[in-house]
């Protein structure tokens, strides 16, 4: 995931830094794509999602998806970096609204994994991460 983060902290545009700006981490751009999977309370998994990152910080992601997601739901993150290595991370759904030509900006706050799912249930039996769609393995060779 390094390869693609700027360390430079995200400059927030005026309306954005407000007293109730609730952000506990310096976030960072980070520009990928990644899988997103939603899982239900009955441990069923929704389609994979290919969602383009934005920035990354400590305590969450945010993404742009042409899906709007409910605020709330639970899930897990796919990430790939540039030297095809992956890393999944459980993720809970903080905030969702629409941008603009069908894209919705969504705040993802970093979780433990959804009860019942398991970083091993992703793994082939080769020993390989699947990737949750193969568009993720664009972000391979950056």
């Amino acid at each position: 995931m390094a390869d693609h983060i700027d360390q430079s902290p995200r400059t927030l545009d005026a309306a954005a830094a407000t007293a109730t700006d609730r952000r506990a981490h310096v976030r960072h751009g980070y520009a990928a794509l990644a899988g997103l999977v939603l899982v239900d309370e009955g441990g069923r998994r929704s389609a994979p999602l290919v969602v383009r990152t934005r920035d990354l910080s400590e305590g969450g992601l945010c993404i742009t998806s042409i899906h709007p997601l409910l605020t709330g739901r639970r899930g897990m993150v796919q990430l790939v970096r540039a030297d095809g290595r992956h890393a999944v991370a459980g993720i809970e759904v903080r905030h969702c609204r629409y941008v603009e030509d069908q894209a919705h900006e969504v705040g993802l706050q970093f979780t433990a994994l959804p009860v019942g799912q398991r970083p091993d249930d992703l793994v082939s039996k080769c020993g390989r991460m699947r990737l949750f769609d193969p568009l993720l393995a664009e972000n391979i060779g950056r």
